[in-house]
């Protein structure tokens, strides 16, 4: 809920309500976080707020914690050869790496307490995008629907003796939670603040997916303990 309606398009300005329904969720306490600083700062405290996008691989070498939800996503399309059509999702794309560099820089800039909200969310992936990407390093991935696919995950966990890996799948990707179209993220404003101010925001995404796929591949990340039957 934003600005007390649905809307499509979520910028730095766009003020955050939490429905009943969902005040006792990991998003709504970032939402009471992001309230409570706002009241600080209409008293006078020079705060900033960051809205990060989900933290994923260094533009440097590809770091990234081995439960991070997408590469825990990737890891069993790659097993399955089969992605979740999830066509309303769009991923928020933030390397560790630029975000901290971002944070710093922006922290460092004139405060204005009438500009102190910024989207550290540089880009979005698409299904589509992942699908090329996939496809590119892969082969033909094919798309199902997710009650299908979070079917083939529990059978291939089962098969791999990786009963671990589909519980934090069931964790993380819920069926009702498409259900609805997202919000669109815009961080053109930021994106201008950070460019004005000569600091880093990302451009190539495919470059990093490549780097942080190379990285868990070295960790034998995406090999399976058994194989699929």
């Amino acid at each position: 809920m934003l600005d007390g309606k649905e809307t499509p398009v979520v910028t730095e300005k766009t003020e955050i309500i939490i429905p009943k329904e969902n005040s006792k969720t990991y998003h709504a306490a970032k939402a009471v976080s992001e309230i409570l600083i706002e009241k600080a700062v209409q008293k006078g405290l020079a705060a900033r707020i960051f809205r990060a996008g989900s933290i994923m691989g260094s533009t440097e070498d590809g770091t990234v914690p081995e439960d991070n939800f997408f590469w825990v996503m990737m890891k069993l399309v790659i097993g399955l050869k089969k992605l979740p059509d999830i066509s309303v999702f769009d991923y928020v794309f933030e390397p560790i790496d630029i975000l901290a560099a971002d944070a710093v820089g922006l922290s460092e800039i004139k405060y204005d307490e009438n500009d102190h909200i910024y989207h550290l969310s540089s880009d979005k992936i698409s299904l589509q995008e992942v699908e090329s990407w996939l496809s590119g390093r892969f082969g033909d991935v094919e798309t199902v629907s997710l009650e299908d696919w979070m079917n083939e995950v529990k059978r291939y966990c089962e098969k791999t003796d990786n009963p671990l890996l589909a519980s934090l799948m069931g964790s993380y990707i819920k069926t009702e939670d498409f259900q609805y179209t997202a919000p669109h993220i815009s961080s053109e404003h930021t994106d201008r603040v950070l460019k004005a101010a000569g600091l880093p925001v990302l451009e190539d995404v495919q470059s990093v997916l490549d780097k942080t796929y190379e990285y868990l591949k070295d960790k034998s990340y995406f090999e399976a303990k058994g194989a699929m039957k």
